[in-house]
């Protein structure tokens, strides 16, 4: 059995342009729209494989998980309205950010020895008036110490 970090692409697939932004849509269409987004550009961008979206466990979900070399990548994906004036504050949450942390070292635990590198990241996707959004990276929220 391959190891499954070893695996191109497990779940997700070879991502795909999203398609444009839809102002009308819900909360949860738009949540969607910036996790494609979010796929799009590690995938094509990063040149990371996607192992999975939307992993539930160790008490909190985790959007995306992807592989960038040998290290395991958690992303928490946030779609921010253009028009908020602050748009790290759900990157700035502490019970947010407690959870994800907690979920990505369940994941972590679960794979096999010997253990990848963990790196937790912020993806903020920002609709504009482009066909492409506006996309903000916020790498390694947390220490390696943390995280190890």
């Amino acid at each position: 059995m391959l190891h499954p970090l070893k695996t191109l692409l497990s779940v997700v697939g070879i991502p795909h342009r999203p398609e444009a932004w839809n102002p009308t849509w819900d909360v949860n269409q738009r949540g969607s729209w910036g996790e494609q987004w979010a796929c799009w550009y590690y995938y094509h961008h990063r040149k990371a494989a996607i192992l999975d979206r939307n992993w539930r466990g160790g008490g909190g979900e985790i959007d995306l998980l992807v592989r960038e070399k040998d290290t395991l990548v958690v992303v928490e994906i946030k779609t921010r309205d253009p028009k908020d004036p602050d748009p790290l504050s759900a990157v700035r949450d502490d019970k947010r950010l407690a959870r994800l942390h907690r979920a990505g070292l369940a994941y972590h635990q679960r794979l096999p020895r010997p253990r990848p590198a963990l790196r937790f990241d912020a993806f903020l996707v920002t609709p504009t008036n482009d066909e492409r959004p506006q996309f903000n990276l916020l790498e390694d929220l947390f220490d390696k110490d943390e995280s190890e």
